[in-house]
């Protein structure tokens, strides 16, 4: 007799479950019971109860009906909160407080449940180190004979993008560079050291998809060409010329200041304009290519400029890892002579070397790779 009833009251509390169960009705007459989780890129994500998770495009969805409050994102940036269903016209209906809203499927981005919603919400408060995605690579060099040379090479290339929503669009995009190489070399007890380090943050805030304003900020000490400090600070607009799934290409233009100082001579200060552009390319599956170009011509003094340029060609080993061959290029065409350098030489004698700077400094590496 107990086992009876057991039986029966697992039985009417399985009805229950069932009766407060979200469930989907398809055009061939399917029908799903289970819990909606999302909906993204014209696609309902649905957990079955029979099939598990499956994913259906909303054009072969005749109905849905739901249980748990939901959030609309529209494309306009507006959120709206109720009781969602899908009408036989595919209009959705969300009802709050008793009163219904019919919004377009054209007007739709995405549709998460109100939980879900708080929680992707909160990640879009991020804090500095978070949210990220890009890359990191690193690469060491080691060299023994009658010279003993020694290379290290770092980088790291990485975008935030806020809001972080499918379908919505991004207003906030946060790019972050940083190259390092540090390259040692011994020749009969001489040492000579040649040291390159770049770090450029660029904040863009877009007014719609393809048109941006930005304000940078980059920090360079480039030892081969006896700079021991640039601060380039500055803005200007851009405009993602092309934006799709394997191309992507942008163009900027603008004014910075700058305030460097060279080794063995006192700082100076001018302005520069600014054009610059940021092409990634997927050339297969496996294989991708980054290219970055700045060019600062002098307004301050007619006739001087810099550029700095960056190719990366990356080789995709697992999800995560990859093989990288870059060259980095900055190149001026005002050096500045410094100090004689002062070195150990055979026999503890300090013997010294010349430092007139170079106009080109480049640096070639390979590298492995880790995306992030």
């Amino acid at each position: 007799m107990k086992r009876q009833l057991g039986s029966a009251v697992l039985i009417i509390l399985s009805v229950a479950a069932r009766g407060k169960a979200d469930s989907v009705e398809c055009k061939n007459g399917e029908r799903l019971i289970g819990e909606w989780v999302r909906i993204e890129g014209g696609n309902l994500i649905f957990k079955s109860d029979t099939v598990g998770n499956v994913t259906l495009p909303l054009d072969k969805v005749s109905s849905l009906t739901t249980t748990k409050p939901a959030v609309v994102l529209l494309r306009s940036g507006q959120a709206v909160r109720g009781q969602i269903g899908l009408s036989p016209t595919h209009d959705w209906e969300v009802t709050q407080a008793g009163r219904t809203q019919t919004l377009k499927p054209m007007d739709v981005a995405s549709v998460y449940t109100a939980e879900t919603y708080r929680q992707r919400e909160a990640a879009e408060r991020p804090r500095l180190w978070q949210a990220w995605k890009g890359s990191t690579n690193a690469g060491y060099s080691l060299n023994k004979g009658a010279q003993n040379a020694r290379s290290l090479s770092l980088g790291i290339n990485a975008v935030r993008s806020q809001p972080d929503f499918p379908g919505l669009q991004v207003r906030w995009r946060t790019n972050f560079t940083t190259t390092m190489l540090f390259s040692t070399n011994t020749t009969d007890g001489a040492k000579i050291t040649s040291n390159t380090l770049s770090s450029n943050l660029r904040q863009d805030y877009l007014f719609d998809p393809n048109d941006f304003v930005f304000i940078i900020g980059q920090l360079d000490h480039i030892q081969p060409q006896n700079l021991y400090l640039r601060q380039t600070y500055g803005g200007g607009v851009g405009r993602d010329l092309f934006k799709k799934k394997h191309l992507t290409l942008s163009v900027l233009g603008g004014l910075t200041f700058v305030n460097e100082k060279f080794g063995g001579a006192g700082s100076s200060q001018y302005a520069e304009s600014l054009a610059g552009e940021k092409l990634a390319y997927d050339i297969s599956k496996n294989i991708h290519l980054d290219h970055y170009l700045n060019l600062y011509p002098n307004l301050s003094n007619a006739g001087e400029y810099r550029f700095d340029t960056t190719t990366m060609l990356r080789f995709r080993l697992t999800a995560h890892l990859s093989a990288d061959i870059g060259v980095t290029d900055f190149y001026t065409s005002q050096i500045v002579a410094g100090n004689p350098i002062p070195v150990i030489g055979p026999g503890g004698v300090i013997i010294t070397l010349p430092a007139s700077g170079s106009k080109n400094n480049i640096a070639f590496t390979t590298n492995l790779g880790f995306a992030f």
